[in-house]
């Protein structure tokens, strides 16, 4: 069995680490489609469309599971392709007092 530290269950490390991986998807993203025709437009556009899609994608997963926190994943993610777009990065494990 893994023991997982108490800070890695509350709300805020939950969100920031969501943020991040949104981040960290954009970036892989970006990095998989460089030299091809049109590739930031296309990543772009792809996390607007999954930001737009979020709401709904979470509220089938709070339905699922009857967790908020499970249920607003989606939209954390979303939001962090996006904020990665504008050059948002959040470097979570930076900041040990924080993980």
């Amino acid at each position: 069995n893994e023991t997982v530290p108490a800070r890695r269950v509350e709300a805020d490390w939950i969100r920031a680490r969501s943020l991040r991986n949104g981040v960290i998807s954009t970036l892989v993203e970006k990095k998989k489609r460089a030299g091809t025709p049109f590739a930031g437009i296309k990543v772009f556009l792809k996390s607007l469309a999954l930001l737009a899609a979020s709401p709904l994608r979470g509220a089938i997963r709070l339905a699922r599971t009857g967790s908020l926190t499970t249920g607003l994943y989606p939209v954390y993610v979303a939001l962090g392709r996006v904020l990665a777009e504008f050059g948002y990065a959040n470097e979570q494990y930076r900041q040990p007092e924080k993980n």
